[in-house]
């Protein structure tokens, strides 16, 4: 019996879909992909994963308590990591005024957490891949079987 070409097409692993249909699932991976990209990013630049963060790199957290202290604290920018010299010195801080707290480290505790922000965005960027080649291959399963699958 002589199966027909679109079987044998399938079986091979080419979508018969015509071009548009293509061009639409290319476009719809592509733009999940930009997403997931985007989602990750914005999750990377949370005041909370940096604190955390900032915390797994050795930084100290300081509440400040004298008048000479909250006054120097309120003229830090907020939720930034800034670059200091005091003395000889460089140190980094990173003032939080909602929790008031500020977190104090120097070029040790800075390379540290330079380095496990980028090991979290290299895990944000995995993940990301993993979902969109796992979303693809669903979707290049429903290509072979059509929406419900062999059994039915």
């Amino acid at each position: 019996m002589r199966r027909s070409r679109k079987w044998r097409l399938e079986s091979a692993g080419f979508s018969v879909f015509s071009d548009g249909m293509n061009r639409l699932l290319s476009l719809s991976v592509v733009l999940l992909f930009l997403g997931l990209l985007g989602f990750s990013g914005c999750a990377g630049l949370g005041s909370g994963d940096t604190e955390k963060l900032l915390s797994a790199a050795g930084f100290r957290v300081r509440v400040p308590t004298t008048p000479q202290q909250i006054e120097m604290f309120n003229s830090l920018q907020p939720y930034k990591v800034e670059r200091r010299v005091v003395g000889n010195k460089v140190i980094y801080t990173y003032a939080d005024p909602k929790r008031n707290l500020l977190f104090i480290g120097g070029e040790k505790e800075y390379q540290q957490f330079a380095r496990l922000g980028i090991q979290q965005q290299i895990a944000m960027s995995n993940l990301a891949a993993a979902e969109i080649n796992q979303s693809t291959a669903m979707t290049m399963n429903m290509d072979a079987w059509g929406p419900w699958g062999i059994w039915w």
